[in-house]
């Protein structure tokens, strides 16, 4: 969990267009890791040296000093309310974001404001402290937290011509395009979709090798898959499938099937349909001597659709009496008979009461 959270956190700075010194701080990554991810991304990385300075504010035009104490106030309710620092920087950064037509000081700028409110990451001790101005109340940003104050930016009257400021320049708005954020998601979304895949995959009891087929680690060619079949669990008795199978197993492996194949016919990957309808059937009331095994229900929707390596052997057949879709083996001379009709019969040998 604690890597999952890592990269949502360094695609979010890439995305926000920080530096990959600030990248660095925020996620604990290694420079070569942050480097990786910004040229992964095809992201410029910003010449010159990173504007953790506090400069910056002290020098701003009442305005932008406005701007930044509003930013430092969201971040410091996020904290209060249990947020962690570097997840409450990046939701009070992008809220103002969200409310500007063009940001006025950049995500690095913003990074090093909140570690001098803070006393993090880039600043050994405090240096900026919020407190309210004595004419509105307004919670400020001031170097001395002991002096009143009786102005703020917020009751000062707004100069008409904004200071010029170098370190201001519109580079945010610059690095927030949609392509941007579209190479960033492209790299890092992807590896953050296999990991909480694998975190799904390993509470579910999915073994390494389920594990590696369905994040897409293996190969997708047939050759490949066909050789990594080993590993797999026990392959099912297809030639027997009426005889070796029990009936609430074959029901239960049925109502699995048809899961999958709604799920799948909406649009989901196969193996994302496959992880949503066995977390399904999983979680339904039954039988105590009926558990479906991760491993089993693999290699029944492998066989179903022939996927995975493995060949197509089962289909999906609706019952003449009662309508139920069940599963029949190819391989069988006779196709086998409804295991729903069966326990519909004789509830009591299943373990079901009869209504």
């Amino acid at each position: 969990m604690c890597r999952l959270t890592t990269l949502e956190t360094a695609k979010e700075c890439l995305q926000l267009g920080a530096r990959p010194r600030t990248t660095r701080w925020l996620t604990g990554l290694s420079n070569k890791a942050v480097l990786r991810l910004t040229a992964e991304a095809n992201l410029e990385i910003p010449r010159g040296r990173p504007p953790y300075s506090e400069e910056f504010f002290h020098g701003a035009a009442p305005s932008v000093k406005a701007e930044i104490c509003t930013f430092a106030g969201n971040y410091e309710f996020l904290v209060e309310q249990q947020v962690l620092p570097a997840l409450a920087l990046i939701g009070a950064y992008r809220h103002y974001c969200a409310g500007c037509l063009k940001p006025t000081f950049t995500f690095d700028q913003a990074f090093f404001v909140v570690s001098c409110l803070s006393g993090l990451w880039a600043a050994p001790r405090r240096s900026l402290f919020l407190r309210p101005c004595g004419g509105c109340a307004s919670p400020h940003l001031v170097s001395n937290p002991d002096v009143p104050t009786a102005w703020c930016p917020f009751c000062e009257p707004h100069a008409t011509k904004t200071l010029a400021l170098p370190f201001l320049e519109p580079v945010v708005a610059d690095r927030r395009n949609l392509s941007m954020q579209s190479g960033v998601a492209s790299v890092l979304e992807q590896r953050i979709q296999a990991i909480r895949m694998q975190d799904e995959l390993e509470r579910l009891g999915a073994s390494q090798r389920h594990v590696q087929i369905l994040t897409g680690a293996l190969a997708d060619s047939d050759g490949a898959c066909c050789d990594a079949r080993t590993g797999l669990g026990k392959e099912l008795p297809l030639e027997r499938w009426s005889l070796q199978v029990k009936t609430l197993d074959r029901a239960v492996f049925a109502a699995l099937a048809c899961t999958y194949r709604r799920v799948s016919d909406g649009g989901c990957a196969v193996g994302q349909a496959f992880v949503a309808a066995f977390r399904h059937i999983s979680s339904l009331p039954g039988p105590t001597p009926t558990r479906l095994r991760f491993d089993k229900a693999f290699n029944v929707i492998a066989a179903l659709d022939g996927l995975w390596g493995a060949q197509r052997r089962l289909e999906l057949v609706e019952c003449p009496s009662c309508q139920s879709r069940h599963l029949v083996s190819l391989l069988e001379p006779e196709p086998a008979h409804c295991p729903f009709c069966q326990v519909a019969r004789r509830p009591e040998v299943f373990g079901l009461k009869r209504r």
